[in-house]
C-alpha cells in the first residue's frame, strides 16, 4: 500500500500531465458517441493524440530545456490544437465572421503571453509547483469518460433479451424447400404521398417497376416508430416495445438494453433455429449491424472511419477543411458508398448460394450524406441540399433496387421472400409524415393477409403465420412518436391515409 503510495506520489510531481490531457478530447468524444461506436474505432485516434502531444512536449523540451516548463507549454498547445475544432464550430454557429482567423490569433496570443511572462520572470518561475494540482485535475478529468466507458462495456455483457414469443420447431429436413428471404431496409425512405407532396419526387414509376414484379405495396404504410433503433428493435422482435421487456418504461432512461434487444432479437433467432443461414451487411453503425451473423460482409478497412473523421474535425485539422486542402465531409461520403456498392454487388452472389437464407439489407439510402446522384455517380454531398440529395439518392436507390430484385427472383431456386421496406421517413415537418415509409413485399406466393396499411411490426407476424405454420395474432397497427429525448416515452400518431 506505501508502494502504491508513492507511486502516485510519484506520477503527481511529474511532468507527465500534456500526455495524459492529450487523450481526454477523444476519450470524451467517444463516450459521446459510445452507444454508435465500438471500441476499435478509439485506437487509431487514442494513439494519434499521444503521439502527437509527445512531439509537442519533446519540441519544447529542446527549446526551453527544462521538463516543467516544457510540460506546462506543451499543455497550452495541446490544450489548442485538441479543442480548435469545438471553438471554430461554437463561432460557426453564433455566424462570427472569420473564426478560423480570431481562434488562431488568440492561439498565438497564449503563446505570446507565456513566452513574455517566462521572460519577465527571467526563467525563474517554480512550473514545477503547478505539477501536483494539474495531474489531479487530468486524472479527475479522466475519470468521467473511463467511468462512463467501463459501465458501457459492463452492461453490454450482461445477459439480455426480449421476451421470446413460442415458436414451433420446423422439420429441418425441408430445408431446400424454405425460400430466401432478403429484408432490405432503406433507411428513411418515404411513402410516395411524401415524396410528391414534400419533395416533389414522383415515385409512381419505381411503385409500378415493383408492382410489375409482383410485389405488394401498402399504399398506407407508416413505421411504428419514428427512428431506426426503435423501428428495428421493433420489426425484428415482432412486438412494440413496451412489451418486450419490463424494463422498457418511461421511467428508464437506458438504451444499452434496447441495443442488447436489437443484437438478440427474436427473428435472427428463430431463423437460426429453423436452419437458415444469417447474412448480413456493414452499416458504419456497429449497433446496426449483425456481426453475430453466420456471413457479415464488410469493405476493407480504408484510410479512416467516419469517427476517426469527426475526431479530426474538432482539432486543429480542421484547418485543412477550411482551407480546403481536405474535404472531410466527402471523405466521410466515401465510405457510405462503398458500403452501398458493396451491398448492390454482393446481391447476385448471394442469391446463388445453397439456402436458405435470412439476408439483413439496412443501406444508409436514401439517407444522408448524399454521396450519388440520381445515376448513381459520386458526388460531394455539400454541392447539393437536403430535398435534392435526398431525392437524388431514392432514384438511384429504385434503379439498383430493381436489377437487385431481378437477379435474386431468377438465380433464386426456391421463389424468394423479398421485403422493402424504410425504417422510419425523412425530416418532414409533421409526426405522421415523418413515419410514412415505403413497405413493398414479394411473396411467392399471392397473399390475402397483406392490406394497406400493415405496419412493420406485423411484419414477420404474417410471414411466419404464411410460411412456417405459425399462429400468432396480428397487433393493431400503430404509429409512435417520442414524446421526449427518452426513447421509451411515446406519443400516438394516427394513420390518416385513406385506407
Amino acid at each position: 500500500m506505501n508502494e502504491v503510495k508513492k507511486q502516485f506520489e510519484r506520477f503527481l510531481l511529474s511532468p507527465a500531465y500534456p500526455l495524459f490531457l492529450s487523450i481526454y478530447p477523444i476519450l470524451t468524444l467517444f463516450t459521446n458517441n459510445i452507444y454508435q461506436l465500438s471500441f476499435s474505432f478509439l485506437l487509431r485516434p487514442f494513439l494519434i493524440s499521444v503521439f502527437v502531444a509527445t512531439l509537442i512536449f519533446g519540441g519544447a523540451k529542446l527549446f526551453f530545456r527544462a521538463w516543467h516548463k516544457s510540460a506546462f507549454f506543451a499543455t497550452l498547445v495541446v490544450l489548442f490544437f485538441g479543442f480548435y475544432g469545438h471553438i471554430k464550430n461554437l463561432l460557426d454557429a453564433k455566424e462570427v465572421r472569420g473564426a478560423s482567423l480570431y481562434i488562431l490569433g488568440g492561439g498565438l496570443l497564449i503563446i505570446f503571453f507565456f513566452i513574455f511572462f517566462d521572460k519577465k520572470n527571467k526563467g525563474e518561475f517554480d512550473y514545477a509547483s503547478l505539477a501536483p494540482s494539474i495531474n489531479l485535475i487530468v486524472i479527475i478529468l479522466l475519470l468521467f469518460p473511463f467511468i462512463s466507458m467501463t459501465r458501457h462495456y459492463t452492461v453490454k455483457r450482461i445477459a439480455f433479451s426480449s421476451i421470446t414469443p413460442s415458436f414451433k420447431e420446423l422439420d429441418n429436413a425441408n430445408l431446400e424447400a424454405l425460400p430466401d428471404i432478403y429484408y432490405i431496409i432503406p433507411d428513411a425512405y418515404a411513402r410516395s404521398d411524401t415524396l410528391k407532396e414534400i419533395y416533389h419526387y414522383d415515385n409512381s414509376e419505381f411503385i409500378a417497376e415493383l408492382e410489375k414484379d409482383n410485389f405488394y405495396i401498402a399504399k398506407c404504410g407508416q413505421s411504428n416508430y419514428p427512428i431506426t433503433l426503435l423501428s428495428l428493435v421493433s420489426s425484428l422482435n415482432i412486438d412494440y416495445i413496451p412489451n418486450l421487456n419490463e424494463r422498457f418504461t418511461p421511467e428508464e432512461d437506458d438504451i444499452l438494453y434496447l441495443f442488447a434487444t436489437l443484437r438478440k432479437n427474436i427473428i435472427t433467432e428463430i431463423f437460426s433455429t429453423v436452419g437458415y443461414e444469417i447474412i448480413a451487411f456493414a452499416t458504419g453503425f456497429p449497433w446496426t449491424e449483425m456481426r453475430n451473423a453466420d456471413i457479415f460482409i464488410s469493405p476493407p478497412s480504408g484510410k479512416m472511419n467516419e469517427f476517426e473523421i469527426i475526431f479530426l474535425q474538432t482539432t486543429i485539422a480542421q484547418i485543412l477543411d477550411d482551407t480546403n486542402l481536405v474535404d472531410y465531409e466527402n471523405l466521410k461520403a466515401e465510405r457510405y458508398r462503398e458500403r452501398t456498392l458493396l451491398v448492390f454487388d454482393s446481391l447476385p452472389s448471394i442469391a446463388k448460394m445453397p439456402g436458405p437464407q435470412f439476408v439483413f439489407v439496412h443501406i444508409i439510402l436514401p439517407h444522408p450524406p448524399f454521396g450519388f446522384d440520381a445515376e448513381g455517380n459520386e458526388i460531394n454531398p455539400a454541392e447539393v441540399d437536403f430535398e435534392e440529395g435526398y431525392t437524388n439518392q431514392v432514384a438511384y436507390f429504385n434503379d439498383e433496387i430493381i436489377k437487385s430484385i431481378e437477379t435474386i427472383k431468377a438465380e433464386s431456386e426456391t421463389p424468394p421472400i423479398i421485403i422493402i421496406q424504410g425504417d422510419h421517413g425523412p425530416p418532414a415537418g409533421r409526426p405522421d409524415w415523418e413515419l410514412r415509409i415505403l413497405n413493398a413485399y414479394y411473396l411467392p406466393e399471392d397473399s390475402d393477409s397483406l392490406y394497406p396499411g400493415i405496419s412493420p411490426v406485423n411484419t414477420f407476424r404474417l410471414i411466419l403465420n404464411e410460411y412456417f405454420g405459425e399462429n400468432y395474432s396480428l397487433l393493431p397497427d400503430k404509429s409512435y412518436q417520442l414524446e421526449t429525448d427518452n426513447n421509451y416515452d411515446y406519443t400516438l400518431v394516427e394513420n390518416f391515409c385513406e385506407k
